[in-house]
């Protein structure tokens, strides 16, 4: 209970909690802000895609160098990785090669997903290409 602890350390939590609200409010604020003057850019932002990256690379490297324990940009770089791999296994782990289609919509479509993303590098293009395939397959076709 807070009427237990000492009153610097309530006072502290407080700090901390009014910090943490002036940090979202911010945040919001910035948002709300971004997207409203975001809609009256009259300029090409092409290529900002490759700039924000970069940009995250660049700052990813510099934490790097200054770094002396580096378990959470490892997790950071590991991890999305492990996760498509997981939803890949999930998404194909009941096909059937010895009934019906024998797997060869599926495949297919994995396929497609993984020569688009390999053309394209793009990841919501190549998931897109991929389910409008399978879909083409399995209602049409197979």
């Amino acid at each position: 209970m807070v009427f237990n602890l000492p009153i610097s350390l309530v006072i502290y939590n407080h700090f901390l909690f009014f910090i943490t609200l002036l940090n979202h409010c911010y945040w919001v604020l910035g948002s709300a802000l971004g997207s409203i003057f975001g809609s009256f850019i009259t300029f090409s932002t092409e290529g900002i895609e490759f700039v924000m990256t970069a940009l995250f690379v660049v700052i990813f490297m510099e934490q790097w160098k200054k770094g002396k324990q580096y378990q959470s940009a490892l997790i950071g770089v590991v991890l999305p990785a492990a996760v498509i791999g997981l939803l890949v296994v999930y998404s194909l782990k009941d096909i059937s090669f010895i009934s019906g289609s024998h797997g060869l919509p599926e495949m297919l479509a994995v396929g497609f997903v993984v020569l688009l993303h390999a053309w394209r590098g793009s990841m919501l293009l190549s998931i897109g290409g991929g389910t409008v395939l399978y879909m083409g397959l399995v209602q049409l076709v197979f």
